[in-house]
């Protein structure tokens, strides 16, 4: 089983990779999910077996934050992985699971079957409760078997967020984007216009839509949108912006090879994914996020990204300065080959608890 994080899409688009692999081992795959990161997962893998997770639906204002918005909704974030685990149980009197592999789903474990965490999120950056939650993360994973993190050992991508030890197996199994199986065929026309990349939990996502619909059409950039959500919008009044609904993956991966210019959040798998395909963007890290603001941070300074605040965003100027020749991303995807070994070394070692597994 591979259960994905509905927290934005980027825990779902970063399990694509993994559950690719995983096939490739000649492993059955159920996928757990719920939400977008649900429907991403099946318009990706529609001949696999799923099960529909209860939905945890967080929201925060921008304005709070997710500092105060998380801390207010603790109670209801523990009733949630009460909820997911007892939604496992019932699954498991039916199915026989051999592995769990859990992206950010701290209730989705077993005590009778291998369970891993994958995470990058081992470090809290918050203002006001960064210990006391980066503590809590702590006391969740002890009831898995291993943690696998998406980067390399040098932590190149995720830098602080990652680089803490565990009372439990911890793994780098190299970054996992959604893009990294695709042949890089790079299109030969390349549009002088502006992709806009969106996800992220509401009402943030729409917030940030709402001001880029409104600066491309100040400043006269064409801009195509992709939503990352199923809703009906798919249409503006506006002549400088356009939509497209979620993407599978190939078909993402095509529309950032057209673009010449990204703009997208800050968040991990948007720079896993950008950097697997050495692709410049401009950031915007989420308001009241302080790991996208982290991250959009470390890769800046690293000139790898030029990322600005979202309400300091000024779509003209901000896509310049992205754009000069200043900020290059660098790849570091493990080589395809290597992932697979990796990964099917830690199915060897975890076949141990589990023989079926082999």
């Amino acid at each position: 089983m591979v259960a994905a994080l509905n927290w934005g899409l980027g825990h779902a688009s970063r399990c694509i990779p993994l559950v690719r692999i995983l096939l490739d081992l000649d492993q059955e795959v159920v996928i757990a999910s719920d939400g977008n990161a649900l429907q991403l997962l099946r318009s990706n893998f529609p001949d696999l077996e799923y099960l529909e997770l209860p939905e945890l639906n967080v929201r925060y204002s921008s304005k709070s934050g997710a500092v105060l918005g998380i801390i207010a909704q603790l109670p209801k974030l523990s009733s949630y992985i009460r909820k997911e685990h007892n939604a496992l149980q019932e699954f498991l009197n039916d199915h026989a699971i051999d592995l769990i592999i859990s992206d950010n789903r701290y209730g989705i474990y077993s005590e009778n079957i291998p369970s891993v965490i994958i995470t990058h999120q081992l470090k809290v950056k918050l203002p006001l409760a960064g210990t006391l939650a980066t503590e809590m993360i702590k006391a969740r994973v002890k009831y898995f078997d291993e943690c696998w993190v998406p980067d390399n050992d040098q932590h190149s991508l995720s830098a602080e967020l990652s680089s803490r030890t565990l009372p439990i197996t911890k793994l780098s199994i190299g970054s996992l984007s959604q893009f990294q199986h695709i042949e890089k065929k790079f299109s030969m026309q390349k549009k002088d216009e502006l992709l806009a990349i969106l996800s992220g939990p509401e009402p943030s996502r729409t917030i940030f839509e709402e001001k880029i619909i409104e600066q491309a059409e100040k400043h006269k950039i064409q801009t195509l949108i992709v939503r990352g959500t199923k809703s009906e919008r798919l249409s503006s009044n506006n002549e400088y912006v356009s939509f497209k609904g979620q993407l599978a993956s190939e078909e993402l991966f095509e529309l950032i090879q057209q673009y010449q210019k990204i703009i997208c959040r800050s968040g991990f798998s948007s720079i896993m994914d950008l950097s697997c395909m050495e692709k410049k963007a401009l950031l915007v890290p989420t308001p009241g996020q302080s790991e996208q603001t982290y991250l959009a941070t470390y890769h800046r300074d690293r000139q790898n990204f030029y990322s600005v605040k979202e309400k300091d965003l000024n779509l003209k100027n901000d896509l310049a300065i992205a754009y000069n020749g200043t900020y290059q991303p660098k790849n570091s995807c493990l080589d395809f080959s290597l992932q697979k070994d990796l990964i099917g070394n830690r199915l060897e070692l975890l076949s141990q608890k589990a023989p079926s597994l082999l």
